[in-house]
Parts: structure tokens; sequence; C-alpha cells
């Protein structure tokens, strides 16, 4: 995933979880389930980039 896309992704998702207070009990608690899979989905890939970026340990 290239470099702007995460951080389009990650400010998108800021937006989305200063808006939590603004909702209904019911509706914050699943934005914030919803939030936290698409935070979890984004952090996978920057750590997937990192470990694409780095040589493997036993080729060195």
């Amino acid at each position: 995933m290239p470099t702007e896309e995460m951080k389009s992704r990650a400010e998108r998702l800021v937006t989305r979880a200063e808006a939590l207070p603004n909702l209904g009990m019911m509706q914050r608690a699943e934005q914030a389930v919803i939030l936290a899979q698409e935070t979890a989905a984004l952090i996978s890939a920057m750590c997937q980039r990192l470990n694409d970026m780095t040589p493997y340990i036993d080729e060195v």
C-alpha cells in the first residue's frame, strides 16, 4: 500500500474517532468496533511494509 494511501486512511480513522463522542451509545459502540478493525488492518499493512523493507536476518 502506498504511503499516501496509508496516511489518508490514518487521517480518516482519526476523524471518525473524534466524532465518536457525538454518537449515541449503541452507534458509538458499533463504530468503535469498526474503527478497531480498520485500525488493525492498517497496522497490519504498515507492518507488512516494514517487513518488506527489512532484509531477512538469515540472509544477512
